[in-house]
């Protein structure tokens, strides 16, 4: 049986939702702000963007440097530098509507999976460059492998910008080389994308004078806003199924495929949801749903349920983040593998998948395989 981070919750007297945490019981006991944000970490970004926020085929891009934000504006199709990624690194945008991202592809020779990087730019980069996903230039050099990130690389830390331009960038140079970067659609990206912002780094809500209001930096004439509200809820590569939270029995009853899932989840606000997209959302839905990976909650799924689940969508096993663990861990006799490890607090593992096996990969760049 697999072992939970060991908590205790309290209110601390700040806004912050404290949670005490210890992967041992020898170790000192230590606050992690995991539910909200530290109050601490409120000063305002002096460094941010880009966001591309589009009229037309005019791009308006805003950035904060040294404080102080910054607009320029080019026409389509033009060169946009990432500097975060490095002094020459850019990608070409041309200001059109983004496809829906294919969310059924054929088996592929390897996979690398994570999830729940929750603004932590750093441990991704670093994790990746272990597995030789990338270099240390941030370059794709995974070949013709597969990048799975498992939703969730929004909120609580405050490099989120940097994540999602860095996803972005490696979806083009990936497929480039025959390989391909995949984003599932998280909670925290729902809620970002319909003005719940609980979660959102205080340092992103004090931007400079001037600067666009964070729900319109994300919203739907953005450049990443765009992107994201394309990318899937749930996908399949393979036998394998990926989704952030889950697939709860009754998501299944309701005789949702991937194809009709991914067709209703649309990003609403909550007063707005009704019908599928409300359940979607909710607590049973793909990007919530938690008893894939718990066992002692009310609607934790049987052993008989998941058979049924992976019958529905002929897959071998399914991918789920959002429920941190310990460790990435293969429960449900392999059927099922949680990959959040904790990156949000600077944890360096995800899962690697290569001839029908799954294995952890580890921050040092070692694998190691699970049964």
């Amino acid at each position: 049986m697999h072992r939970l981070i060991a908590s205790i919750f309290l209110f601390a007297a700040s806004p912050t939702f404290y949670v005490w945490q210890w992967q041992d019981p020898l170790q000192t006991l230590t606050p992690v702000p995991i539910y909200g944000v530290d109050a601490r970490q409120a000063q305002a970004k002096t460094e941010d963007g880009p966001y591309v926020l589009w009229e037309g085929e005019i791009a308006n891009v805003h950035w904060i440097k040294d404080g102080k934000h910054i607009i320029e504006r080019f026409n389509a199709p033009f060169s946009l530098p990432i500097p975060a990624l490095g002094p020459a690194a850019s990608l070409v945008l041309d200001g059109k509507p983004y496809a829906r991202a294919a969310a059924e592809l054929p088996k592929v020779k390897k996979i690398f999976a994570i999830s729940d990087v929750h603004g932590r730019f750093d441990a991704m980069r670093d994790l990746l460059v272990a597995h030789k996903v990338i270099n240390g230039d941030g370059r794709w050099t995974f070949g013709n492998g597969h990048l799975v990130i498992n939703g969730d690389v929004a909120d609580r830390g405050d490099m989120v910008t940097e994540a999602y331009w860095l996803i972005r960038c490696l979806e083009e140079s990936a497929k480039v080389a025959g390989g391909g970067v995949h984003m599932t659609i998280g909670n925290h990206e729902a809620m970002m994308m319909t003005g719940d912002l609980r979660y959102v780094n205080p340092s992103y809500l004090s931007q400079a004078d001037g600067m666009p209001a964070f729900a319109q930096l994300w919203g739907p004439q953005s450049e990443l806003g765009r992107w994201l509200r394309c990318r899937p809820v749930i996908m399949k590569i393979g036998d394998l199924l990926f989704v952030h939270g889950g697939v709860s029995h009754e998501f299944v009853a309701r005789e949702f495929d991937i194809q009709s899932a991914n067709r209703e989840m649309r990003m609403l606000p909550k007063a707005e949801r009704e019908g599928l997209n409300a359940f979607l959302h909710g607590s049973s839905g793909p990007i919530w749903y938690r008893g894939m990976v718990l066992g002692d909650q009310r609607d934790s799924l049987l052993q008989p349920d998941l058979e049924k689940i992976l019958a529905h969508f002929k897959v071998k096993r399914i991918v789920v983040g959002h429920t941190t663990v310990d460790t990435v861990t293969a429960l449900h006799g392999g059927k099922v593998i949680a990959i959040d490890a904790g990156m949000q607090h600077g944890k360096r593992e995800g899962a690697y998948f290569e001839n029908g096996k799954a294995y952890r990969a580890l921050a040092d760049g070692s694998k190691v395989e699970m049964k």
